[in-house]
């Protein structure tokens, strides 16, 4: 589902009340309260047509009908969610598994290709990871070639018997570089946080990692993030830092 911009369309909204009624139209700073991402993210799926918006103006200022945003908060997942193009950093918010998955899986999917890796870190079982990904042939194909890696916190967040930011980081580029290496560019790494949670707090050190992870994956435009937090299981404080510094956050559908 994609949705152009209406710009130089004839269509002035400059003088219709509508537009102070926020329930129908929104300003940047709105919308992008509304669905607590970034500005420069609404004006990059706006100007590649995955969010229609409207220009007002001699400035061409946009507008966005509340509608359109919240058809894009719920993330379809047999449409293509704007933030799916590579080299994003995207945190995902969720209340329960079911829609830890409903959030996750439109970028698993695309990334079930011949020229895609997938690395999954998660907490707790593998079984629950992978009955989400049973009886799909791509997986399949993947998982034969080693190109879909599950890896527990344990082995990977909690390697080093606590959590050390550039340890994770040069664990991540090791992983990269030997894709790479394959020829294979085009990565999806996702972490579940619950580990975070589970000892001694290190809200402080996860918030300082996930500023790193941003500035790290400046240097690996064709791979993509997600940071998926549970909104059970984090205090609202880690949370909003966290959300704060993801340029993309999926909210909870719920």
């Amino acid at each position: 589902m994609r949705r152009s911009c209406l710009a130089n369309t004839g269509i002035n909204l400059g003088n219709d009340t509508s537009m102070d009624d926020e329930n129908t139209f929104l300003t940047l700073s709105q919308a992008a309260a509304l669905l607590k991402v970034s500005k420069s993210s609404l004006r990059r799926w706006s100007n590649t047509g995955d969010l229609r918006c409207f220009r007002i103006g001699r400035r061409g200022e946009r507008r966005f009908r509340r509608d359109d945003l919240m058809a894009l908060a719920r993330v379809n997942p047999a449409d293509t969610a704007p933030s799916m193009q590579a080299g994003a950093h995207i945190c995902t918010n969720f209340r329960d598994r079911d829609e830890q998955w409903r959030l996750f899986q439109p970028y698993f999917n695309a990334h079930l290709h011949d020229d895609s890796a997938i690395v999954y870190l998660y907490e707790g079982s593998k079984d629950r990871i992978q009955a989400w990904f049973s009886n799909n042939p791509a997986v399949t194909r993947l998982t034969e070639t080693n190109r879909l890696r599950l890896i527990s916190s344990r082995d990977s967040y909690l390697r080093q018997q606590r959590f050390d930011t550039e340890w994770m980081l040069n664990f991540w580029k090791v992983i990269i570089e030997e894709f790479q290496n394959k020829n294979i560019h085009r990565l999806l790494l996702t972490g579940e946080m619950d580990w975070a949670t589970l000892g001694a707090p290190v809200s402080n050190q996860l918030i300082f990692y996930e500023k790193e992870l941003d500035q790290f994956l400046q240097n690996y435009p064709s791979v993509t993030v997600v940071c998926q937090y549970s909104l059970i299981d984090f205090p609202a404080t880690v949370i909003f830092d966290s959300m704060r510094l993801h340029p993309t956050v999926l909210p909870a559908m719920t």
